[in-house]
């Protein structure tokens, strides 16, 4: 029997996701403590030493973007799950924080990397063979090279590559929780978001001023901050319209941190012109549903920060109101001057005036009692 076949009905797919939700609903906040607690724990792993990786004399950030576009487009070719992607990417930062590497040797630590970390989450018969890998790299390396890099790479994690926690199980765990506190209401299905937030992190992993110094438990929650608040801007657009009011079942903005204010300002750098290539070529026809989310997403983001920006600017701190006297000062300043055009009974009320202030009225004196 083949076991590739699924129900392909719509409506038995989603009863099914629904009974599953229904069963696990009484097990869930014990569950999701549990691994909360167990994911902080770990979750001091994610966090790598930028300033040793900034102080490497043979590569830089321009070399490890072309190296992570070549494990991303590896991986799209390979078709391997995406724990191995952001497991390899890591591993690769990890190493680079810890040792000295040359430039040639780069793309053998990336594509051995990526060989251990597909024999820990991939199927068996997923995983690329030496011969395979050698290919990949243009025959530069040989199978010694390989099994020596992996050598060095397992002593370096100390023999585990899973004791570092990667961003699709902080995801999960976030959507979890989220899912946890709208139970009795509407059931939602969660791949788009999640695949959503998978994308955004595929991109914060090119920007190492963040994948470096920010834990992936803070990422992930600011990304998830990010878009459920573009769903509910989205929806209060579409449905009833712009408010200035929020309604008390509306969520409430969450604190922004330097961390979302970071987040915000690369997504809003990158736009839809500055993805990487190899992120185009996954995305881009594959998901074209969730990567025109992302771009819309985007485009608010890019909105709203310009709008900031604008009002910044312009709101100013309130002046206090100025006295009579003040005032009528202001307004004199900016009377027009007379001119051969100005009709005559405009000229004498000018100069009335002009005399007046000249020869003030005496003040008539308060008699005494």
């Amino acid at each position: 029997m083949n076991n590739k076949i699924r129900p392909s009905h719509l409506n038995l797919l989603q009863s099914e996701l629904k009974n599953h939700q229904l069963t696990v609903r009484e097990y869930l906040p014990d569950f999701v403590d549990m691994w909360k607690v167990s994911l902080n724990q770990q979750s001091q792993h994610t966090i790598f030493n930028y300033s040793n990786f900034t102080s490497q004399p043979y590569i830089n950030s321009q070399m490890r973007s072309v190296i992570f576009e070549f494990v991303l487009l590896c991986h799209s070719r390979l078709r391997l799950s995406t724990t191995t992607l952001f497991q390899t990417l890591n591993v690769i930062d990890n190493f680079t924080s810890v040792y000295q590497i040359k430039n040639y040797n780069y793309q053998l630590l990336a594509v051995t990397a990526f060989w251990s970390c597909s024999k820990m989450y991939d199927v068996k018969r997923r995983i690329p063979q030496l011969q395979t890998l050698a290919e990949l790299c243009c025959n530069q390396y040989s199978k010694k090279q390989f099994l020596t890099m992996e050598l060095t790479i397992l002593q370096n994690v100390g023999w585990c590559i899973s004791k570092i926690p990667t961003f699709d199980t902080f995801i999960d765990l976030q959507l979890l929780k989220q899912q946890q506190s709208v139970y009795g209401q509407q059931q939602t299905n969660v791949n788009d978001s999640k695949l959503l937030c998978i994308m955004i992190c595929e991109l914060v992993c090119f920007a190492p001023h963040l994948h470096f110094q920010y834990s992936h438990d803070d990422i992930v929650q600011c990304c998830v901050d990010i878009i459920t608040n573009g769903n509910n801007n989205l929806e209060k657009n579409t449905t009833t319209g712009p408010t200035t009011t929020p309604s008390a079942t509306t969520p409430a903005t969450p604190t922004q941190t330097p961390l979302h204010h970071k987040l915000v300002n690369y997504l809003v750098s990158l736009n839809n012109e500055k993805y990487p290539t190899s992120f185009k070529l996954k995305y881009q026809e594959r998901y074209h549903s969730v990567y025109r989310s992302l771009t819309k997403l985007i485009n608010r983001l890019t909105h709203e920060a310009a709008m900031n920006t604008f009002i910044a600017h312009v709101v100013d701190t309130p002046k206090p109101f100025p006295h009579a006297k003040q005032q009528q000062q202001h307004h004199q300043a900016y009377k027009l001057p007379l001119t051969p055009t100005t009709p005559s009974e405009l000229k004498r009320k000018r100069l009335n005036q002009i005399s007046e202030e000249d020869h003030p009225s005496p003040v008539p004196k308060m008699r005494k009692e």
